[in-house]
C-alpha cells in the first residue's frame, strides 16, 4: 500500500524532473521544495558538494525520517502540500521537528509552491498574506489609537509584488480558536457580553464596532487577488471555537457558530454583518476589481488620514479617534462623486454624521488643469471611512 511519503516523493521527483536548473550543492537549495523537512545535519550535507537533491535515494531517505511521526498523528502531509499550508505542517509536526523548520526555508517553500508547474513549481496561484492579521493584532495590542499611522497601514497592506496574487485577510480561524482572540474581542473584550444590546452600548463597544469595520474595509479594498473571512468573524462572533478533546471533556459546547446572533435586530451583531455584506457588494460592483491598481491619493500621519483609489472607487479613511475634518481636500479626477458606503452610517451602527445623499462636485484649481484633476472636499468624521464612486 502506498504511503503518504511515497505520494509526496512522487510529486517531488516529478517537480525535480521539470527543473532543468537543478544542480547539486549550495545552489540547489533555493529550488528544493523539501528543504522545510530537512534536519540540521541534512542541511549541512546539502551545503556540501557531496549531497545531490536530485538523487532520488537522498530524497527518499529524508522523507522516510518522518514516516513514523506522520503515521502516529494520522497527518495528511500530501494534502497539506497540495493546499500549500506550510503552517499546518509546522503545527502538526511541532512536537518532533519544529526545530528543523526555518523561516527562510518556509519562505523558499512558498516561492516554490506559487511558481508554475512547468517552471518546477507546484502551480499555486495565490499566497496567503499571513503578515496582515499579525499586523492588526500588533496594532491593537501595542499602539494607542492616536498612534495609528496612515502610511504604515497602507504600506503593510500593499507590500507585495504587483504580479503576486495574494489572499488578504484581517483574521482567520487561527484567531477564532480557543486560546486566541478575534479582532472584535481584542477591541471590546468582556463588554461584548454586557453592552452589545442596541441602546446599551458603551464607549468600548462604539470604538470596537467602528474599528472593526474600518480594519476589514481597508484590508479587503487593498487586496491583490482575494479576500478571506472565517465564518462568523464578519459579524463579531463573541465565542471562540473549541472542538471536542480530552482537555475539555470531549465537549461540543463551543464547536459551533451562533448564527442567530446576527439575525437578532436587538443586538449589535447585525450592524457588522450588514456592513460586511454591503462592503463586499461595493467591491464586486467594480468590474475587474483585482486588476485595477491601488493608487494612493493621499496620506497624512499627523491627521491619520488615508485615501486611495481603485478604478472609479475612492476609499477615504480617518483613523483619528477624536478629530473630525471639514472640507478635507484631495486631488482626484475632475467630476462628481457619490457615496456608496460609509462606516459611520446609522444602519451600520455609526453616528450618521454625514449626509450620504449628497453628490460631491470637485472644485476647480488652475494649477492642475493639465492633469485633469480638481479638489474633492469632504467632511470626514473621526474613526470612520467612506467610499465614493465617480459618476
Amino acid at each position: 500500500m502506498e504511503t503518504v511519503i511515497d505520494n509526496l516523493y512522487s510529486c517531488i521527483t516529478e517537480s525535480f524532473r521539470r527543473v532543468p536548473e537543478l544542480k547539486k550543492g549550495r545552489n540547489s537549495l533555493k529550488y528544493d521544495i523539501i528543504t522545510i523537512f530537512v534536519s540540521d545535519d541534512a542541511v549541512e550535507n546539502a551545503l556540501s558538494e557531496d549531497f545531490v537533491f536530485s538523487d532520488v535515494n537522498n530524497i527518499k531517505d529524508i522523507l522516510s525520517d518522518y514516516q513514523g511521526e506522520i503515521d502516529e498523528r494520522s497527518f495528511d502531509l500530501m494534502q497539506c502540500c497540495l493546499d500549500g499550508t506550510v503552517q499546518t505542517i509546522r503545527k502538526a509536526l511541532r512536537p518532533c521537528v519544529s526545530h528543523r523548520l526555518t523561516k527562510g526555508a518556509i519562505l523558499n517553500e512558498i516561492e516554490k509552491n506559487i511558481a508554475k508547474f512547468d517552471d518546477g513549481g507546484m502551480g499555486f496561484d495565490y499566497r496567503l498574506a499571513m503578515g496582515i492579521p499579525d499586523y492588526w493584532i500588533k496594532m491593537i495590542k501595542e499602539k494607542k489609537d492616536e498612534d495609528w499611522g496612515a502610511f504604515d497601514i497602507f504600506w503593510k497592506l500593499t507590500d507585495r509584488r504587483k504580479d503576486e496574487k495574494t489572499i488578504s485577510y484581517a483574521e482567520s480561524h487561527d484567531q477564532a480558536l480557543v486560546g486566541d482572540k478575534t479582532i472584535i474581542f481584542r477591541l471590546i473584550d468582556s463588554d461584548m457580553y454586557w453592552h452589545f444590546k442596541k441602546g446599551d452600548e458603551n464607549d468600548a463597544v462604539h470604538r470596537g464596532i467602528a474599528l472593526h469595520k474600518m480594519i476589514r474595509l481597508v484590508t479587503a479594498s487593498t487586496m491583490n487577488g482575494g479576500y478571506l473571512n472565517f465564518m462568523g468573524n464578519e459579524f463579531g462572533h463573541p465565542e471562540w471555537i473549541d472542538f471536542p478533546r480530552e482537555g475539555n471533556g470531549w465537549s461540543h459546547k463551543y464547536a459551533r457558530r451562533q448564527w442567530n446572533l446576527v439575525d437578532n435586530k436587538e443586538l449589535c451583531y447585525h450592524y457588522l454583518g450588514d456592513f460586511d455584506r454591503a462592503m463586499l457588494n461595493v467591491i464586486k460592483s467594480e468590474k475587474n476589481f483585482n486588476k485595477t491598481p491601488v493608487q494612493e491619493i493621499w496620506h497624512n500621519d499627523g491627521d491619520q488620514v488615508l485615501a486611495f483609489s481603485r478604478g472609479d472607487l475612492i476609499f477615504v479613511f480617518n483613523f483619528s479617534p477624536n478629530r473630525s475634518y471639514t472640507d478635507y481636500g484631495f486631488l482626484v479626477p475632475t467630476g462628481s462623486y457619490s457615496v456608496v458606503l460609509n462606516t459611520d452610517a446609522k444602519e451600520f451602527g455609526g453616528n450618521g454624521l454625514s449626509d450620504d445623499t449628497l453628490t460631491h462636485l470637485t472644485t476647480y484649481d488652475g494649477l492642475y488643469v493639465k492633469d485633469k484633476k480638481e479638489w474633492l472636499k469632504l467632511y470626514i468624521p473621526a474613526r470612520s471611512a467612506v467610499v465614493l464612486r465617480k459618476n
